[in-house]
């Protein structure tokens, strides 16, 4: 009960003091606006910018303030002459200016206004002196900023306290009292905001007992509606219980006295509970000493105590337990030698062969633990020899596997040169040759291929073997799919009499497949039937199996596929042994026609891994069939036509190959104006890439490490794509990756990597990076071209896509590119917002043709935009001749780029009048805050825009412009956001 009753009290300090503390934060920032606001008009009355004698222009002036400080409910002044005028915010948010001059005898008239601030019709009026007010007589007789005592309004229905400022003539003469006034009720709307426990409450008091606000919404007066009818409430006569209770008891222990000089923790017993209060002076330089207290019951915290006395129940419990399992244990004792041999004898059973029995006695007991030890150790070293040798040949086993991936990497490496080299040359990179010399090259091209073919297929085999081969499922339109492979397939043909055929219906159903993975089977499957035959047709056709027709155990709807051709068959001998490994190899089909022997052997495992079965039938000299299945897919809902953004890399590349020749063309530059960095390490590999480029004209810049490429790029070339190499000493083309990205963006950099590795894992690590395209070592030249058209076209148009949406915008959206967006997307961001207008443009425009209107835009935007750009802002929008720019890092950019525009106007004013053309001015409106940054619009049609009430308050300083004779007009919040305060010149 002591830990509870220690824990309540410490909660309840620390709420105290949290609350507290809230309420001086919100107080210093409430209460410091209206002297900042009088000391900002008397600099204008100062400096000559508010002319006392020009009645409207101070009306508008101080109903522009009530626009721009929604805390004041009062701003304006009074004269030593007894003119007395301001703009005052009703209750209901209603706007209104208070006039009293010589004019009207001196009677303070109230008027509505409309959205200009002009008068519109006379509400009330009262007679009125302002010297004989205590705002007024409080400030003259302090000479200085002055808090006055809380007094009614003039109509009686409410109370103000009034921030007064005198101000004086160039001799020193008093002219007058400046005064802004926010209402009690305000601060009180505040305090109500605050959760203070469960019922406590926080009130603000007088050193004099009086009420000045509270959380509970009473108001600290009663109204009469008299003129100056409004009577303040004592906090002691409260209506409120606990407000009242605890203003008594501070009344009597303190009297609300200077003792009170520092923070006071204090309790009493209201309605015979305890209540903790925490009294904390409230003072600043301007005269005003309140008290913030804060009172809590503390039946708002029992709950802790019945948590803590729970908890000691449970200890309790647990302690009973304890006891119980305590004597059970010594009952097990008793017997634990038998139970100690019974445990041990059923781990050794279950294979834990590190079993000890200590038993110290020389018994029959004893005895049988002597001879379970000894079996046991003789288990446990049987058992350690053949965990030493499994080990040795997994090991071994994985040496075989990485062998096999270096051999591979090994082997692509010069791979790549033999290959890109001999078709270089065949095209012509060394001049025209002999066409014996094309063939002989044509003939190493050809066996380095089949060279690469076998590296596949081998390590296909390798992971099949191992099982080491994830499937990707999901559903698969089996028609769409063939369709590809047999466009792929067709330039296998050559100069056959072959139809190539796909007789799938429009209507089969999806099947669950690995993309990739089937591909390779329809590949393996319509490769060799190609292969294998002369003239005909190969044709490609899908059934829904009936239940009967169903092998399988686990009855799943299966499609069954056939690939059929009218090649020259299969010996019924043959029809089983053809999917065993390596088994086409040591026959004469396969030296006539080439081949590893493990594609159909691949082609089985891949199939029954994805649930289905293989089968063939064949007759000699006539046809053969290939027939698989696959389980039908669940989800038949997906839109096919998605695949041909996931398709693989290689399979895009080769349908492209067709019409390369043709497409090509439309890319190659003129005068190398598309420029291509190219990394590499291996000479032989650099010397390959530019014969394939230098006959496509491109520009090509070499680098022979990751270092030397950043060095190129910081040095100034921005290439329009990047051939990367993965494996280079000191730094790895992944690292360069991920350097460059910190920098340029996918869509603005394409990177193409290049390695002699075809692990999954390494084209995964590749692609995180930040690449934007795989090439496995040795590529064919069609290939490589067709990615390089590819990747630089897509930067382009992102980069003409940069024009309408910029980057800065997609970046606030974490989107990588233009079509990542999506109706709705939306972010919510403080920014600094600039708002341009050209000053009548209407009249300007009409003195223009449309054609001279859009050149004379034109090219006063195109002045303007470069101001913003370099001061870290992005053009929103263009509308019109006017400007919208977002700036995201400070409100000092905003201010930059506006004071940077004007000097552009200049000197673009300069250009007009050389050619008789009059010159133009602007208006820019600057603030900050936050807002609302995304996409709006409908299915067909989106645009990127901000919405925020901060973008309409930017418009509206524009519009004050004119009226200020300003050319850049800046909000409260802007000017208060600035981090170089002191680097601009600025008025009030």
């Amino acid at each position: 009960m002591r830990n509870g009753q220690r824990a309540v009290n410490d909660v309840v300090t620390q709420l105290l003091n949290e609350q507290v503390a809230r309420v001086e934060q919100s107080l210093e920032a409430y209460l410091r606006v209206p002297h900042q606001v009088n000391q900002i008009n008397a600099a204008a009355i100062r400096n000559g910018q508010l002319d006392l004698e020009n009645t409207s222009l101070l009306e508008n002036y101080f109903w522009q303030q009530l626009q721009i400080f929604d805390v004041l409910t009062f701003t304006g002044l009074g004269l030593e002459n007894k003119v007395n005028l301001g703009a005052e915010r009703f209750d209901n948010g209603t706007l209104t200016v208070r006039v009293s001059t010589a004019e009207s005898n001196y009677i303070f008239e109230t008027y509505s206004t409309n959205q200009f601030g002009e008068r519109v019709e006379l509400l009330s009026s009262i007679k009125f002196d302002p010297r004989t007010r205590p705002w007024y007589k409080a400030a003259v007789a302090s000479g200085q900023l002055i808090w006055s005592k809380i007094y009614p309004n003039t109509a009686g229905i409410t109370a103000y306290l009034g921030a007064s400022m005198p101000f004086y003539n160039q001799q020193g003469k008093l002219q007058g009292v400046l005064l802004t006034n926010i209402n009690l009720s305000k601060i009180g709307d505040f305090l109500g905001g605050l959760k203070v426990g469960k019922t406590g409450q926080v009130f603000i008091i007088e050193r004099s007992g009086m009420l000045v606000a509270t959380s509970t919404g009473e108001k600290p007066f009663h109204t009469t509606n008299k003129a100056y009818g409004a009577q303040r409430v004592k906090a002691t006569e409260s209506q409120n219980d606990l407000t009242r209770a605890t203003a008594k008891y501070l009344a009597k222990e303190f009297n609300f006295n200077q003792s009170i000089n520092s923070q006071q923790y204090l309790e009493f017993k209201f309605e015979g509970q305890r209540e903790f209060i925490n009294v904390k002076p409230f003072q600043d330089k301007y005269g005003l000493d309140w008290l913030i207290v804060v009172v809590i019951p503390e039946t708002d915290f029992l709950e802790q105590i019945y948590q803590q006395t729970k908890i000691t129940i449970v200890l309790c419990l647990l302690a009973l337990l304890l006891a119980t399992a305590i004597g059970i244990l010594t009952s097990r004792w008793l017997v634990q030698p038998i139970l100690q041999l019974k445990d041990a004898a059923t781990a050794l059973s279950e294979g834990e062969f590190n079993q000890i029995i200590n038993l110290q006695r020389e018994d029959e007991v004893g005895v049988l633990g002597k001879a379970f030890n000894s079996m046991a150790f003789q288990l446990r070293n049987s058992f350690d020899i053949l965990k030493t040798k499994n080990e040795q040949l997994e090991r071994l086993d994985k040496l075989k596997d990485e062998f096999l991936a270096n051999t591979s990497h090994e082997l692509r490496t010069p791979l790549n040169g033999i290959i890109g080299i001999a078709e270089s040359l065949i095209d012509g990179a060394a001049g025209k040759l002999p066409s014996q010399v094309k063939t002989n090259l044509s003939m190493i091209a050809t066996s380095g291929r089949r060279l690469s073919n076998l590296i596949n297929d081998i390590l296909d085999f390798s992971k099949l073997k191992h099982r080491n081969i994830e499937l990707q499922i999901k559903p698969v339109g089996v028609r769409e799919l063939t369709e590809i492979v047999l466009t792929i397939s067709r330039p296998m043909i050559g100069k056959k009499s072959l139809q190539l055929i796909n007789s799938i219906s429009h209507d089969m159903p999806f099947v669950d497949a690995d993309e990739n993975r089937l591909q390779q089977i329809f590949y393996n499957l319509i490769g060799n039937a190609i292969k294998f035959t002369e003239s005909g047709t190969v044709e490609v056709s899908a059934k829904l199996l009936e239940n009967q027709e169903i092998e399988s155990t686990n009855q799943l709807p299966l499609l069954e596929i056939t690939i059929a051709d009218t090649g020259i068959g299969i010996p019924e001998d043959k029809l089983e042994r053809i999917f065993e490994s390596f088994e086409q190899a040591d026959g004469s089909t396969a030296r006539e026609y080439n081949g590893t022997g493990l594609g159909l052997a691949i082609t089985k495992k891949l199939v029954e891994l994805h649930g289905g079965n293989l089968y063939v039938s064949s007759e000699i000299g006539v046809w053969s069939k290939f027939k698989f299945t696959l389980p039908i897919s669940q989800n038949q809902t997906v839109d096919f036509p998605q695949l041909s953004c996931p398709l693989p890399i290689s399979l895009i590349t080769e349908l492209g190959q067709k019409n390369q020749d043709i497409a090509l063309e439309g890319l190659v530059a003129e005068s190398g104006d598309f420029k291509i960095l190219i990394v590499d390490d291996e000479p032989v590999n650099l010397q390959v890439i530019i014969n394939n480029l230098a006959l496509q004209n491109y520009a090509i810049t070499q680098a022979n490490n990751g270092i030397e490429a950043l060095e190129i790029i910081e040095n100034g070339l921005i290439p329009d794509l990047i051939l990367l190499d993965v494996m280079m000493p000191h730094m790895t083309g992944y690292e360069v990756t991920k350097k460059l990205r910190e920098k340029f963006l996918q869509s603005e950099l394409p990177i193409v990597m290049l390695t002699a590795k075809p692990l999954i894992s390494d084209l995964v690590e590749g692609f995180l990076s930040g690449a934007n395209d795989y090439l496995t070592k040795p590529f064919s030249k069609p290939e490589l071209l067709a990615r390089i058209k590819t990747h630089i076209r897509l930067a382009k148009i992102n980069a003409a896509y940069g024009r309408f949406v910029p980057h800065s915008f997609l970046h606030f959206l974490r989107r990588e590119s233009i079509v990542d967006v999506k109706l709705g997307d939306n972010v919510k961001k403080k920014m600094s917002i600039l708002f341009s207008d050209i000053r009548s443009f209407t009249t300007l425009s009409e003195t223009m043709t449309p054609e001279e209107n859009f050149k004379f835009i034109n090219a006063y935007l195109s002045r303007m935009e470069p101001a913003i750009l370099e001061n870290e802002g992005f053009v929103d929008k263009y509308i019109g001749d006017a400007i919208m720019a977002l700036f995201g890092r400070r409100a000092d950019d905003a201010v930059s780029a506006g004071i940077n525009m004007l000097k552009s106007l200049d000197l673009y004013n300069q250009e007009r009048q050389k050619i008789q053309q009059q010159p133009i001015k602007i208006g820019i409106g600057i603030n900050t805050g936050d807002l609302m940054l995304g996409t709006v619009g409908g299915g067909k049609r989106i645009d990127g825009t901000v919405i925020s009430d901060a973008v309409n308050l930017a418009s509206r300083l524009e519009n004050l412009t004119k009226f200020y004779g300003a050319n850049i007009l800046i909000s409260q919040n802007t000017l208060f956001d600035l981090e170089e305060f002191d680097k601009f010149n600025y008025r009030f």
